[in-house]
């Protein structure tokens, strides 16, 4: 099995996109210049129903008065802004739109403090970890030696054997003490 045909071809979790000179150029990032922003990066798909729309409405003159409802009218890929904190977040969803009121989320994008970064995919978070857990394991191991001995029994001689009084059974004492692990005064 080859690991590189579990990630789409696509995946740019590694990568994050940023451009100093179009945030100099129109400002600080808001609700509604962030998908103008986004649309230029690597990750959107110049093939995706935002793009026609506005190509359709480019030469127009008419301003696209309400982009949600006439993306609504489409099927096959599309970008939606989902949520937004501004100026600092922003999450934005890649879709596929299968009718008008259903559509299936493919990929999630989030921009933080002008960098637009890809969301990992739930493969990415399994496999990360479990590629982690057996270090983890292993340096728990390392700090619990000293309880890693433990046994009901040994804890019960230990008790028995401190629990005799000093010079009563002394020999007996003695020797649950060394049974236990310990080793007792008197």
């Amino acid at each position: 099995m080859d690991l590189n045909d579990l990630h789409p071809p696509d995946d740019y979790s590694h990568r994050f996109f940023i451009w100093h000179e179009w945030i100099q150029a129109n400002g600080p990032l808001t609700n509604e210049n962030v998908f103008d922003y986004f649309s230029t990066s690597m990750f959107y798909d110049k093939q995706s129903n935002n793009q026609v729309l506005r190509m359709q409405t480019m030469h127009t003159g008419e301003p696209l008065v309400n982009e949600a409802e006439e993306l609504r009218r489409f099927t096959g890929i599309e970008f939606a802004v989902v949520h937004s904190q501004p100026p600092s977040l922003f999450i934005i969803h890649k879709r596929e739109r299968l009718s008008p009121d259903e559509v299936r989320p493919l990929a999630a994008y989030f921009v933080i403090n002008n960098r637009i970064y890809q969301s990992p995919d739930v493969y990415t978070l399994v496999s990360n970890r479990l590629v982690c857990e057996p270090w983890h394991t292993h340096s728990s191991s390392l700090i619990i030696p000293p309880a890693a001995d433990f046994s009901p029994l040994s804890t019960m001689l230990a008790r028995l054997a401190t629990s005799m009084p000093a010079g009563i059974h002394t020999k007996n004492r003695i020797c649950l003490a060394n049974k236990a692990g310990f080793r007792c005064r008197g």
